[in-house]
């Protein structure tokens, strides 16, 4: 039977009001149960659903970073054991955030890395989608303080974007393979890269090779869907036409080698998905 899902709070701004939502009330037959979880936000009615976390079977989802979304829903899709499904959603209007500089921005990707850390992987993608939705531009020029191995000076240092790519690394080797454990990767990836403008050669290869593994985790865990093959897809367009600045001749044949490893995995994954749903 169906219930609802509750908000807290229901309005709110990009990146810096943290949400929680619960799926209350509903039920279903004993032989149906166990029921599960999956927690997405829909930017505007009709927008593609952004996937929050892996399905549970825990009701409620806290610590929650949003993008902007002003006339945004978010839904819960409840699972019988059997697949069934059913949905829920409520108006949740989510305000561009405030103006931040580069050392606030490196701020707030700590909090990312920290949830790495703590085992929050679906919380750690929120806040990188987030940031990179909210100030893409800025994250090929702010200081990330990494060291460029290939720049020249000895000072010199890569912008933030490659240590959100680690934090992107991090956070899906950290989660178990599912399918909306990876939609959500693919959105979050494809979010940082596309968003970024553009590239130096380090985040170019290091983006490439996620989104290869992507792809062959989803050729090999039954397929991709359609949100997860458009993300890929619209990331790697980026990718191999970026704007590339301080590439080596490793990092540009790394990129192009894994161009091909996923669109081959890609193919298969669509495939494996495409049978899937024909059982």
């Amino acid at each position: 039977g169906g219930a609802a899902l509750p908000g807290s709070p229901t309005t709110g701004f990009a990146l810096v009001t943290t949400f929680e939502l619960r799926a209350h009330g509903w039920t279903d037959e004993e032989s149906d149960l166990p029921l599960s979880y999956g927690f997405e936000f829909e930017r505007f009615a009709g927008d593609a659903a952004i996937t929050l976390a892996d399905v549970q079977v825990v009701l409620a989802l806290g610590d929650v970073t949003l993008v902007e979304g002003a006339g945004g829903s978010a839904r819960v899709r409840v699972l019988d054991t059997y697949g069934a499904s059913a949905f829920a959603r409520i108006p949740l209007s989510v305000g561009l955030p405030p103006t931040l500089v580069c050392t606030e921005l490196v701020a707030l990707l700590e909090k990312a890395e920290l949830r790495v850390l703590t085992g929050a992987s679906s919380a750690a993608k929120q806040r990188l989608q987030a940031l990179a939705d909210a100030y893409g531009t800025q994250l090929a020029s702010c200081d990330g303080g990494e060291v460029d191995a290939f720049a020249a000076g000895s000072n010199a240092s890569l912008p933030i974007i490659n240590r959100m790519l680690a934090v992107s690394a991090d956070a899906s080797a950290s989660a178990i393979s599912t399918q909306p454990s990876r939609r959500q990767s693919a959105g979050v990836l494809a979010t940082v890269l596309v968003n970024s403008n553009t590239l130096n050669g380090a985040a170019q290869a290091e983006g490439g090779a996620q989104l290869a593994a992507l792809a062959k985790q989803s050729a090999k865990g039954g397929g991709a869907d359609d949100d997860t093959a458009n993300a890929l897809v619209r990331a790697l367009g980026f990718v191999l036409v970026a704007n590339t600045t301080r590439a080596s001749a490793e990092q540009c044949i790394a990129t192009l080698a894994a161009a091909v490893a996923t669109a081959a995995s890609l193919t298969r994954a669509l495939v494996a998905g495409a049978l899937a749903g024909e059982q």
